[in-house]
């Protein structure tokens, strides 16, 4: 079978490219033979045993039952027996944490095991990994905001130090993901062509031209709290405002004001730097298995019907 997994990066447009591929699985389905899978369905209600075999050495995260990886390999003999000809899923916490990242600023430490742990379910499977990154300053003020929508965080100035030194940047990471699944390949874009680029950025995802309407706009599905909302997120701890509906009532109360912007100049054009230098190794000299993808030069190939 053929396996398409888009496994983020996380806060970069995922989940709107995932209410999309959503919107879209009937026809999918029914019309072009592909099963469409995202968040919702692959997600097991406890997640526990997949965290945990990810952080083992192989050899002893074999011996550890995975509820995340029996439910992908069960709707993967589903997909198989439908007689579906391509399997597409798409699930971000597949590659790791959020919070893991803030409180380490280590971008997906953990990406080769967690993925080569889902690795034995694609077994001789043609398999395409999907990726996004993103530039640096404006990923981790992202993530941080993204988490204050759940519970309330430290003041950022507290791991600032950590994200400036870069412990951790996109290349290591793809270059882990290549060694987790060896024999795939791995298409990856910036998050930064994803705008007014949707469309492409769907049919690289499901592998798959010319389908009607994918030239869409797709809007933001969880934008950034603003800097208003974070900073009052932050000042509510206890009880009733950590409820969820709590929360998104402050997001969308405090929707227009500026946005969380806690990097100085200096520090902004540093990570910029940066990440423009691992583009353009990205493109230069990618490793093994990976492929850097233009999503601007695709969305003017996709079909209108």
């Amino acid at each position: 079978m053929e396996v398409r997994l888009h496994i983020g990066a996380h806060r970069t447009g995922t989940t709107r490219l995932q209410q999309a591929l959503r919107r879209r699985a009937s026809w999918l389905r029914d019309k072009r033979g592909l099963g469409v899978y995202w968040p919702e369905q692959v997600r097991p209600e406890r997640n526990l045993g997949f965290n945990l075999k990810a952080s083992l050495p192989a050899p002893l995260g074999r011996l550890v039952r995975s509820a995340a990886v029996d439910r992908v390999a069960a709707l993967r003999a589903e997909a198989e027996a439908q007689g579906k000809r391509r399997m597409v899923v798409s699930e971000e916490n597949w590659a790791g944490l959020i919070d893991q990242m803030i409180a380490t600023g280590a971008i997906y430490p953990a990406i080769r095991r967690r993925i080569g742990a889902l690795a034995p379910v694609f077994r001789g499977d043609r398999v395409t990994l999907l990726f996004s990154v993103r530039e640096y300053s404006s990923f981790y003020a992202s993530l941080y905001c993204h988490r204050t929508r759940t519970r309330p965080l430290p003041p950022f100035e507290r791991g600032k130090q950590r994200y400036l030194a870069l412990p951790r940047r996109w290349p290591a990471v793809l270059a882990d993901l290549g060694r987790a699944m060896p024999d795939a390949e791995i298409l990856v874009w910036p998050f930064e062509t994803l705008r007014g680029n949707g469309g492409a950025a769907l049919c690289a995802i499901l592998g798959q031209d010319n389908i009607v309407g994918l030239n869409e706009a797709l809007k933001p599905a969880l934008p950034s709290p603003s800097a208003a909302a974070v900073a009052r997120l932050n000042a509510m701890v206890s009880g009733p405002d950590l409820q969820r509906e709590a929360r998104i009532a402050v997001v969308k109360a405090l929707a227009d004001g500026p946005r969380f912007d806690p990097w100085t100049a200096e520090e902004r054009v540093a990570l910029q730097a940066a990440y423009e230098a691992d583009l353009a190794e990205l493109s230069a000299a990618p490793p093994g298995n990976v492929r850097l993808i233009d999503l601007r030069a695709r969305q003017a190939e996709v079909g209108h019907g």
